[in-house]
């Protein structure tokens, strides 16, 4: 190091030439303004080297800046007679110190310092002398030159070193091309993401990694600004090796010469692939989302509407006699009317506006049961392959929704496989990771039960695949689909707290995969009341709220008709009212709309049960949301009626709630 052979270099020369005293002083900034003290043959001789006010060292004052300035030792043969500062005369020959030598420390380009030495006789520096140490004090400054200049070498070194591991491994893609564009330097995020090694890109063009996604125009834009000096920024959809596309948010500039001359581009560039899909999956999942709300709101005034044609539809037949053939229109009429329930009803299951009710479910037990019915639907010349997996998880979902979810895939597999083929169903138990849920859109961590529903059938296309759960988008032929059949599953997985999704190819087939909530418990039998015989009455009273006329009318007379006694309201405080007057047990039930103008059905029905706590509630609704059950989710112990209804269900359903 620099210090110790300074030291080194001190002690030496004082001890071998016989002097009482030897100290180098260093410029800081490579000119003769000043030097401090490096090195000395003693300690504590810093009251030899006089400090000036701004603290650099003179030693002996004049003596070293005269030998700074004009380069050429300077040499005091009697300290006692020498022009000096009288301070350092007097500590001078109070130390013994008669005779001085000042040698500057200089090379061909810089001055470095200065070597003085202290004798203790006058005159005791001969001619040969002082040219041996001027010789010594110049082979001093080559020295110090040379290792100042090895450690400069050393520490560039480094810094290259350095600033070449920061390249090799940055996060982001870097690589370097000559003025034609040849690459001359890829680091390591290139050959991971491009699947190129290192010896495969030298020499060849950036074109290598051309997808032809990317429009012609980019390119021009492109080249027009790197060849005219200036910097380009965008975004190019690049192919790996392997044929797999991917996305590059990219910088790429000239490289310049000290002339000022291009001679080289580079080019930064971070994988954006994962961000381009996220970005993509959350548009999506909003433009969903709002397809939804607007399938919701019009499935409810839709429902509405049903209700009431199919409530005067079974008052005309009613009133027809069996001959009459006007009949046959009204059934006509009703038919009608329950094709377009259902198809609302498929919105109502895409939108998530569905009243559900989920259970402890085995999944197993699910597609099992329904092997019958499903090899009916797909017919004899698709193959039907059940493939559960024992033991399986039960999961959390509504089992009527699920079969629907099933069945509607088993009715596109069976559409997209003509000529026949293979239908499997398989189970399983599934750890979501968070890999996993990176590249899925709207996937959560945790503990799934996995359905998986594959066919061997014609596949999907890209295109194709990115509309595939919109309500009425189909690829099939005009009258041959209505579009709501995987907008109603995308709809139940998602109320029931699911996730799914598609994997397919052109001429690959098909495999949706449907993620359900996992819970602990065993799995529910639920079976519901079957309805037989003619539409039940009965003596009891009810109130009915509904805000809609021709719905409230229709209701009211069914009942009427069948014997009940009916108190009528068209909202929630005209309710509130009615039940008022009546006495205590006069009210049997109360049947209520749940979406109604500044009072909801849920608010009405807790608001009369506080006065009458034993009151049966029956609740109807051509849609839910948030604001009434979380998640559109039946809370236990209350009775629920979708519309559109006819009289005859309507009835069967008055009746089971008031015979609990």
């Amino acid at each position: 190091k620099e210090d110790s052979l300074l030291k080194e270099v001190c002690g030496i020369v004082a001890k071998e030439g016989g002097y009482c005293l030897a100290w180098i002083g260093l410029t800081s900034s490579g000119t003769a303004d000043g030097v401090e003290l490096a090195a000395a043959s003693q300690e504590n001789v810093d009251y030899v080297c006089h400090r000036s006010p701004a603290g650099k060292v003179f030693g002996g004052c004049l003596l070293a800046a005269e030998a700074l300035r004009t380069g050429r030792p300077t040499h005091v043969e009697n300290m006692g007679e020498a022009t000096v500062c009288a301070c350092l005369r007097v500590v001078a020959l109070k130390l013994g110190c008669r005779c001085a030598l000042v040698l500057p420390l200089i090379t061909a380009d810089r001055v470095l310092g200065v070597l003085v030495v202290y004798s203790c006789e006058t005159h005791a520096m001969a001619e040969p002398e002082i040219e041996l140490l001027a010789e010594l004090a110049g082979d001093l400054a080559y020295g110090i030159a040379a290792l100042r200049t090895r450690t400069e070498r050393s520490q560039a070194e480094n810094e290259v070193r350095k600033l070449l591991r920061v390249i090799e491994q940055s996060p982001v893609i870097i690589l370097l091309t000559d003025r034609e564009g040849k690459i001359e330097y890829v680091n390591s995020r290139f050959t991971k993401v491009t699947g190129y090694s290192r010896q495969e890109a030298l020499g060849k063009n950036p074109r290598m990694l051309k997808s032809g996604a990317t429009s012609s125009e980019t390119y021009q834009a492109l080249w027009s600004a790197i060849s005219s000096g200036e910097e380009w920024r965008g975004e190019l959809q690049n192919k790996k090796k392997n044929g797999e596309l991917y996305w590059v948010s990219a910088s790429i500039s000239p490289l310049r010469s000290a002339e000022g001359n291009i001679t080289h581009f580079v080019g930064i560039q971070e994988d954006v692939t994962e961000k381009k899909m996220l970005q993509a999956q959350f548009q999506q999942a909003q433009k969903m989302e709002g397809v939804g709300r607007l399938a919701g709101g019009v499935a409810h005034d839709f429902n509405n509407l049903m209700t009431a044609v199919l409530s005067y539809c079974s008052f005309l037949t009613d009133a027809l006699a069996p001959g009459d053939p006007r009949r046959q229109d009204v059934e006509e009429i009703e038919r009608t009317a329950m094709r377009a329930a259902e198809l609302t009803r498929q919105l109502l299951a895409f939108s998530r506006r569905q009243i559900i009710s989920p259970r402890v479910l085995s999944v197993n037990g699910l597609i099992l049961g329904m092997d019958k019915m499903l090899r009916r639907i797909i017919g004899e010349d698709v193959e039907l392959a059940m493939l559960p997996n024992a033991p399986l998880d039960t999961a959390l979902a509504d089992p009527g929704q699920m079969e629907q979810v099933v069945v509607n895939l088993a009715v596109n597999a069976r559409d997209a496989m003509p000529g026949g083929g293979k239908l499997i169903l398989e189970t399983s138990s599934v750890t979501l990771d968070s890999e996993f849920t990176r590249s899925h859109a709207g996937a959560a961590e945790g503990e799934f039960v996995l359905l998986t529903v594959s066919d061997t059938g014609e596949g999907i296309s890209e295109e194709a695949k990115t509309r595939l759960f919109e309500p009425f988008f189909t690829t099939k032929e005009q009258g041959k689909g209505t579009g709501l059949g995987l907008a109603t599953c995308y709809g139940i997985v998602k109320q029931n707290g699911g996730n799914i999704y598609v994997e397919s190819e052109p001429g690959s087939g098909s495999t949706f995969k449907i993620f359900l909530p996992r819970v602990n418990g065993e799995p529910e039998n639920i079976e519901a009341p079957r309805q037989v015989g003619p539409p039940p009455g009965g003596t009891e009273t009810v109130l009915v709220a509904e805000d809609e006329t021709t719905v409230r009318e229709s209701v009211v007379r069914t009942l009427q008709k069948h014997g009940y006694t009916v108190l009528s309201a068209s909202d929630g405080e005209q309710a509130l009212r009615l039940a008022a007057r009546e006495s205590p047990g006069k009210i049997d039930l109360l049947l209520t709309d749940i979406v109604m103008p500044q009072m909801s059905g849920t608010e009405l029905a807790g608001r009369i049960q506080q006065r009458r706590p034993g009151l049966r509630i029956l609740l109807t609704s051509g849609y839910t949301d948030e604001k009434i059950f979380s998640g559109g989710i039946l809370p236990s112990g209350i009775s629920f009626m979708p519309k559109p209804f006819s009289p005859e269900t309507l009835l069967f359903k008055v009746r089971e709630v008031l015979d609990r």
